[in-house]
């Protein structure tokens, strides 16, 4: 996942495109890989950060010819969406990992993009693990006040 992700990261528009294609299938791909990684931190971590470059240049991307199609392809798969939020609920009860907190942040920034395009599709399914999220924070304030 590392080389896969090192090479589709950033600026190479040309590669996500063809890993996105309906010859790679590169979202069912992560989608199977983020599904099967629950538990192990260190991949779905890259996976999720491969996954948020995708959807914050997804307009640059231009998968045929829609500046949101990679957005609204997450939005109409209940599994993935299922997935992403499977791991930020597991991700909530270890505040002080580091490696949990990077995976948490980047799936919060994934929601919160996913969220511009149908926000009621996500109010919903988010609400009990960002009260989870919010309880769990609130907790560990009143713990550790410093």
């Amino acid at each position: 996942m590392s080389a896969l992700s090192s090479y589709l990261r950033g600026i190479n528009t040309d590669g996500k495109r063809e890993f996105l294609s309906e010859t790679f299938s590169g979202l069912a791909f992560l989608k199977g890989a983020l599904i099967q990684s629950l538990g192990q931190v260190r991949l779905a971590k890259k996976i999720v950060m491969l996954l948020q470059d995708f959807v914050l240049n997804d307009s640059l991307i231009l998968f045929k010819g829609n500046p949101n199609r990679i957005k609204l392809m997450i939005l109409d798969d209940h599994d993935f969406l299922q997935s992403l939020i499977n791991h930020l609920q597991s991700s909530s009860g270890a505040l002080d990992d580091y490696q949990m907190h990077d995976l948490r942040v980047s799936i919060l920034n994934i929601m919160e993009h996913l969220s511009t395009l149908k926000p009621q599709i996500l109010a919903s399914d988010l609400q009990h693990p960002l009260d989870e999220l919010r309880h769990a924070i609130s907790l560990k304030i009143e713990q550790d006040p410093s």
